[in-house]
């Protein structure tokens, strides 16, 4: 299938087509936007990624990546990652809470487009400590085993960068695709695992064979891998799950050099975009980004096809995402869904340990003051969008592990606030049993539902981290490095709660604390033990690592009080 359009109008000065038709008018541009700042001879411009608020942009030779609005494409902040090789194609990471980049050369290589001796690096820069690190190089002697082909020969500009994120029973197989510039090798698509351990090569020409030398950007969304053909401006969508590649569609673009692309299923909700940077050569195409409508569900992060429980329309419809008016469930069929829906069932996980009792906000409250407000107005929240049958249970954790405030799970908000009411006015003390609480709440929930799902099972947790007190089976040291659950050490305590979680429930995390409470690098002591906190993951890391409810990437509900002190920030 191939989609052409022909209405045209003036956006910022610059005549493109355009629409505003529903859903699933796939290929209209719903958006042209010029990336600031403007420069003169733009020779070109590649890296591009959207993080569910804002894009990210980049331009040949320039150290800097450049935060921008996805509204006018004003500019909003530069960051220069320090990256030798100049960043290029660019990935966000909503599980990793950062940005995958690839580069404009090889290491150590004297010219852009220059392959050196090494390899291609891959570089990602953490949001929650706003770090860039190396973390693998891809080598130039790898070769392709779907063409035969060495995945970079005559030059060595990564052009096209995806992350793809694998369901949260597959938590350890996330992949990144990587696709280099226009040239002889072009064709070849290497997947990687975020540790660098090559997974699979695949040939762009078993898509189309335009493709042969012509495919530059890449995009991921579900299970579909997007790819930009920079020679007649067609994109083409093809089943990311399958080897070889197959294509589904496409559709035409317009513009002739396209470059890095990432789905966008936030900025036109419902509808569904896929942003497209193209490449301005020298200006001889306009420095512009343009957001095409993809089909319903297309950026989606799982299958397109669930069941959606509407509370005004039972029972539930199988559907795609972007088409449910209720409450969706990620790939689960509608004959396994209950009518009118899933209830829903939360342990609210309270932290009453003495560090909470130390910190005072502005405004007067001590921490321990603020989580519980902050669970009174989640009972609040939690009851009057709930669907039928659902319960809450009130924990709170000190000391030797968590004590139950509610006799069991509760239906009616009124008994799960009276457990809270009795907290008022008491204060925070003792250590923190932070690991052992969560793996407890997990069995709880589990064994009182044993027949829900794990997506309708969320444990809330409240704290400011820095476990320092737990015992049992999910007790453990520090681990010392890793990125996600997987990535832990294994025996530490981080990734015994992640094994303890997934597949058993999701987590809802509001931390509030110092960003880098347990960094590697660390002079600050624990004020409910009085010793110097020792080296180890930040607890922001394993707080947002955790599995979460499946819900788009804005649905990281973590705070941290990062612009202003004792302000939590929703993540």
């Amino acid at each position: 299938m191939k989609v052409h359009w022909f209405r045209s109008v003036a956006i910022l000065g610059l005549t493109v087509s355009s629409s505003h038709y529903a859903v699933a008018q796939v290929g209209a541009v719903r958006a042209v936007i010029v990336p600031q700042p403007r420069v003169g001879a733009n020779w070109c411009a590649i890296g591009l990624a959207f993080d569910g608020t804002s894009l990210y942009v980049n331009r040949c030779s320039d150290p800097n990546i450049y935060k921008i609005s996805p509204a006018n494409g004003t500019l909003l902040s530069t960051f220069d990652p320090g990256i030798p090789e100049r960043p290029n194609a660019m990935a966000f990471d909503a599980k990793r809470n950062g940005l995958w980049i690839g580069t404009q050369r090889g290491q150590a290589a004297s010219q852009f487009g220059g392959c050196g001796n090494t390899g291609m690096p891959i570089y990602f820069w953490d949001f929650d400590d706003n770090s860039v690190a190396l973390q693998f190089v891809i080598p130039l002697s790898l070769i392709n085993p779907a063409t035969g082909q060495p995945f970079f020969f005559d030059a060595c500009f990564l052009d096209g960068l995806a992350y793809r994120e694998n369901e949260p029973l597959n938590n350890f197989d996330d992949e990144l695709w990587c696709s280099d510039s226009v040239s002889v090798e072009s064709r070849n698509i290497a997947v990687f695992r975020p540790d660098g351990s090559f997974v699979r090569g695949l040939d762009a020409r078993s898509v189309d064979v335009s493709l042969d030398g012509n495919q530059t950007g890449l995009a991921i969304g579900a299970n579909l891998v997007y790819l930009a053909n920079d020679g007649d401006g067609d994109i083409y969508r093809a089943d990311a799950t399958a080897d070889p590649l197959v294509q589904i569609d496409q559709f035409t673009s317009g513009v002739r050099w396209e470059a890095d692309m990432e789905c966008d299923a936030v900025s036109f909700a419902p509808a569904h975009v896929m942003w497209v940077r193209s490449n301005p050569q020298g200006n001889q195409v306009n420095d512009v980004i343009t957001a095409y409508e993809v089909e319903p569900g297309g950026c989606g992060t799982g299958p397109l096809i669930g069941a959606c429980c509407d509370p005004n329309d039972p029972p539930c419809r199988d559907v795609p995402q972007a088409a449910c008016q209720g409450t969706w469930h990620e790939g689960v069929p509608c004959a396994e869904v209950q009518p009118p829906c899933f209830s829903m069932h939360r342990v609210i996980l309270l932290d009453r340990t003495g560090s909470m009792q130390n910190v005072v906000l502005p405004e007067g409250d001590t921490l321990c003051d603020r989580a519980r407000k902050q669970a009174k107005a989640e009972v609040i929240s939690f009851f009057m969008n709930k669907p039928p049958d659902s319960s809450v249970a009130i924990w709170t954790f000190r000391g030797n592990g968590p004590t139950p405030l509610t006799a069991g799970f509760v239906a009616e908000a009124e008994e799960a606030l009276a457990a809270l009411a009795t907290l008022e006015g008491v204060a925070c003390s003792n250590l923190t049993p932070l690991a052992e609480s969560i793996c407890s709440a997990v069995d709880s929930i589990v064994g009182t539902f044993p027949t829900e799902p794990y997506q309708s099972l969320e444990i809330s947790i409240i704290s400011d981290g820095l476990e320092n007190n737990s015992s049992g089976p999910c007790a453990g040291p520090a681990s010392q490095s890793g990125m996600a659950c997987g990535e832990f050490d294994s025996g530490s305590w981080q990734q015994k709660v992640c094994d303890h979680v997934i597949g058993n429930a999701v987590a809802i995390t509001t931390l509030w604390g110092d960003i880098c409470d347990g960094c590697l690098v660390s002079n600050k002591s624990d004020v409910e033990t009085g010793s110097l906190l020792g080296p180890g993951v930040p607890d922001a890391v394993f707080f947002r690592r955790l599995p979460r409810p499946r819900a788009g990437p804005l649905y990281t509900r973590i705070l941290l009080p990062r612009l202003l002190p004792g302000r939590p920030r929703l993540a």
